[in-house]
């Protein structure tokens, strides 16, 4: 004699298949959102892949929070401690530096939708007493902002994991990451250029100075970080969203 299950039973376990399945593709989608496909394996058996950040214009101050905070949600205060900074001390940070008088700048700095660059890394490297690596994919180098004590790769956040390949998804959480450095380290330095090297042949990165953007107030079309910068220069507007 067959075993038939009661009707409303087999309604609802064909309601929890879907959901199942949809809780496990978003775990994948969540894990890809935060790993691309372009990892090297080190030479002490560890996997090092570029942590993606999420476009939002504060990509750079959430890089440094989760290096050092191992939070993406630092971005305001690390913000205010720029406008802090170069409030107190217009010697250092003035207009032919800022391209901006002291407040104008802190005041542009503080809104959520401007880009942070080498003044904002030098700063944080001088207040963190920390040294930060920015490695530039577009031109497989690096810049070094800061003299001591630690190192923190920005390049969207390149981390080291020690895991099978093959679990790497798995692999990845806050616990097992490995984002800060001795200075000393030179061969993590090397491996981080050679993962460069790869994106840049993946063609995996944005040339600031060609790509397209678009004011998001007057929806004048500007090519590059330069036009950006003088239109709001001249318009005050602030708020640019890259064309694709």
């Amino acid at each position: 004699m067959a075993d038939i299950k009661p009707q409303k039973q087999i309604v609802q376990e064909q309601q929890q298949m879907p959901q199942q399945q949809i809780q496990q593709e978003q775990l994948v989608q969540n894990k890809q959102e935060i790993l691309d496909n372009y990892v090297i394996t080190t030479s002490d058996g560890m996997f090092m892949y570029r942590r993606i950040i999420k476009a939002d214009d504060s990509c750079l101050f959430n890089c440094i929070g989760l290096a050092l905070k191992c939070s993406l949600n630092e971005s305001s205060k690390l913000r205010e401690v720029i406008a802090k900074i170069v409030r107190s001390d217009p010697i250092n940070f003035n207009e032919a530096i800022l391209g901006k008088s002291p407040e104008e700048y802190a005041q542009f700095i503080s809104g959520q939708n401007s880009w942070g660059g080498a003044i904002e890394l030098m700063i944080f490297a001088d207040q963190l007493e920390c040294e930060i690596v920015a490695v530039d994919i577009i031109n497989i180098r690096y810049d070094i902002f800061g003299q001591v004590y630690i190192m923190i790769y920005v390049s969207r956040t390149s981390s080291k994991i020690r895991s099978n390949f093959t679990d790497l998804f798995e692999q990845i959480s806050e616990n097992t990451e490995i984002r800060v450095f001795s200075p000393s380290d030179e061969q993590t330095l090397q491996e981080s250029l050679k993962l460069a090297k790869l994106l840049n042949s993946k063609k995996q990165y944005t040339d600031t100075s060609k790509f397209s953007l678009q004011c998001g107030i007057c929806f004048q079309g500007l090519t590059g970080q330069n036009d950006a910068m003088d239109h709001a220069s001249k318009t005050g507007h602030m708020n640019f969203v890259q064309m694709t």
